[in-house]
């Protein structure tokens, strides 16, 4: 009986110090595992970082591109320039039936322009109607005389600029009123991250952005691109991200109040392209621009989501790289 159970002891003995083995064995992969990962965990933050800081460093178009490629090589950037962009005509039609939304929702209504016009010029008659008579009845009588022909005036130069360069009132009116709307600060950041993140995703070079409400009446001043070389290839992209803030404000809010200055804009370029685009040109390039641009931000609504939130919470060109690049879809 004392052989077997001394026995039965040496096999219970042996199981545990197996067992122990085992255990610490098991124990130092888990450890190993886990250091493995913190290293790649750690890599992968040090390549972000590094990757953010040579987006910070860029100067120059050159370096920009140059930062965004070496990158995209270690699959850090991989949406950088990935989205192709060819033209065909496009008619109002097809425009129509794929965005779902009324063309003049973001390339501008001739009606709705005029009827803007109207509203900022009777205000502006009527404001200087009453300061003349305020004038006229405060200041002393020959002060009130030259103040009440100084305050007409700007009724004339008003009238002048309307007829010289309604695109300009047209501009001031849609600012002056959109200055008024409750969401105004919402749809201008909106509107910026949508230009901003077509441009990445087309592959044009971001120099910076700013967020202000006065840049409204410019469409692109607050997103800046570096210089660009003026072939049609890139004229093609600059259409899309022209029109794409107005699209992807029209995509959530249903129309755009910050169309018109891009619609400027894009003709602006198209009639300097080399060799510049005639008019029936131009209109199936917009079209054409209006449906890329609707089709890009469609696909990457939650991207677009997402650098609105960073853009209004203060974020710079790398850091919305980085949202763009680490955003699911």
């Amino acid at each position: 009986t004392s052989g077997i159970i001394s026995k039965s002891f040496g096999i219970s003995s042996q199981v545990v110090v197996k067992n122990h083995l085992c255990v610490n064995f098991n124990t130092n992969i888990k450890r190993s595992i886990s250091t493995t990962r913190t290293r790649i965990y750690a890599s992968a933050i040090d390549q972000a970082g590094s990757a953010l800081e040579s987006l910070r460093r860029a100067s120059s178009r050159e370096e920009f591109i140059d930062a965004l490629s070496k990158l995209q090589k270690d699959n850090v950037t991989p949406r950088w320039n990935s989205y192709p962009v060819n033209y065909r005509p496009v008619n109002e039609g097809e425009l129509r039936m794929v965005t779902k939304l009324n063309p003049e929702a973001f390339l501008g209504s001739p009606k709705a322009q005029i009827s803007d016009l109207r509203n900022t010029f009777l205000i502006v008659l009527f404001g200087c109607t009453t300061l003349s008579i305020i004038a006229a009845a405060i200041l002393p009588p020959q002060a009130g005389y030259y103040a009440s022909y100084l305050i007409g005036g700007i009724v004339i130069v008003f009238v002048g600029i309307g007829s010289s360069s309604p695109a300009l009132l047209q501009s001031f009116s849609a600012s002056l009123s959109s200055r008024f709307s409750s969401d105004y600060k919402s749809r201008l950041v909106r509107h910026e991250a949508a230009h901003l993140l077509v441009a990445y995703l087309v592959g044009l070079p971001i120099a910076s952005f700013t967020i202000s409400e006065t840049n409204r009446k410019s469409a692109l001043n607050a997103v800046e691109l570096y210089e660009l070389d003026g072939g049609r290839d890139e004229v093609n992209k600059v259409s899309v991200v022209s029109l794409a803030g107005a699209v992807g404000e029209a995509m959530k809010y249903g129309n755009a109040e910050g169309a018109l200055a891009d619609l400027e804009q894009l003709q602006k370029l198209l009639i300097r392209a080399n060799p510049p685009l005639r008019s029936k040109e131009i209109e199936l390039q917009t079209r054409w621009s209006a449906l890329q641009a609707y089709t890009i931000l469609k696909k990457h609504e939650p991207i677009l989501d997402a650098l609105t939130e960073a853009m209004e919470n203060g974020a710079d060109v790398a850091k919305c790289v980085d949202v763009i690049e680490n955003t699911n879809i």
